[in-house]
């Protein structure tokens, strides 16, 4: 064996020891507890096993996955990986379709993220995007980046007379001064932009520009309002589903106790609907994750 083929197989083994070593540990006993494989090993498995594992992914899965490293970014931040994303939201009930002009990762952001898109604004936990402007603002960035739509206009030569622009509008929520405001609104950048073109068209070019902004601007309308309706079914589903859980959870911890001889305290309990919601309202018992033997 020749010098390069010696660095090449010790390479190799430096790789996969660094693997074994992240699964199973350097003392030789699997630590499956509090260990992770490593982003590099996973990135390394050949193309056919990792399109075969993104089938069962969601779309949220993949754009975490695209963050954990740069091999896995490109390989899901291309073109060729859209069939990838869309199996992906088949998984999701009814996911909202794309609309032609924004690309998979960015519509999977809007739909699944929580992180506001301003850019330098590092706030998360936003759970309901706007829709209309295909953008998710924490309350700051809503009063940065929206306006009313009476200012939505465009003042002619006469002072009096304006005339209205044709952009999605739809009533946002915010925080005023500590008051909670409801205010229709447009996207501030998309008027900045609609003025600035509005002016460097020619007035015999404007009608047809603005009435092929307007069709523009129903369709989204139409198609925000479809998404806003699949995010509030969402959520009541969701909701739903955890308070099952939580039902479920409650039933089994009645059980256990009669089955370890508090039979007749649970009875009891049964009865007497104050202490019956004192249970409930414990912490552990109130908590979405169904009753498992650790738990017990």
């Amino acid at each position: 064996m020749n010098k390069r083929r010696k660095v090449q197989a010790s390479q190799a083994n430096d790789e996969d020891d660094a693997c074994r070593t992240n699964f199973i540990g350097k003392s030789g006993r699997r630590h499956l507890r509090g260990r992770k494989i490593s982003s590099a090993c996973f990135a390394n498995l050949p193309l056919d096993i990792l399109f075969e594992i993104f089938v069962y992914l969601q779309p949220i899965d993949l754009l975490h996955l695209a963050r954990t490293s740069k091999g896995l970014r490109n390989l899901l931040m291309s073109r060729t990986a859209e069939p990838i994303w869309r199996d992906a939201a088949e998984n999701v009930t009814a996911c909202p379709t794309r609309p032609p002009d924004v690309n998979e990762p960015t519509w999977t952001s809007l739909v699944f993220d929580t992180y506001c898109h301003t850019k330098g604004c590092s706030k998360t936990g936003i759970k309901e995007p706007l829709w209309h402007f295909r953008k998710r603002y924490c309350n700051a960035c809503k009063l940065a980046c929206t306006v009313p739509v009476e200012q939505a206009v465009i003042r002619k030569r006469a002072v009096e007379e304006v005339e209205q622009l044709p952009l999605p509008s739809c009533t946002v929520s915010m925080e005023v001064n500590g008051h909670r405001e409801y205010i229709r609104s447009v996207h501030k950048p998309d008027l900045v932009k609609m003025k600035e073109t509005y002016h460097r068209l020619n007035p015999r070019k404007r009608v047809q520009w603005l009435g092929e902004k307007a069709a523009e601007a129903e369709d989204i309308q139409i198609h925000a309002d479809w998404c806003h309706r699949w995010s509030r079914n969402n959520k009541c589903r969701r909701e739903e589903e955890l308070e099952n859980i939580r039902a479920e959870k409650y039933e089994a911890i009645l059980a256990n106790l009669t089955q370890l001889g508090w039979g007749p305290e649970v009875d009891f309990m049964a009865q007497e609907s104050l202490f019956s919601d004192t249970l409930r309202r414990i912490s552990i018992v109130k908590q979405a994750k169904p009753l498992t033997d650790r738990s017990k």
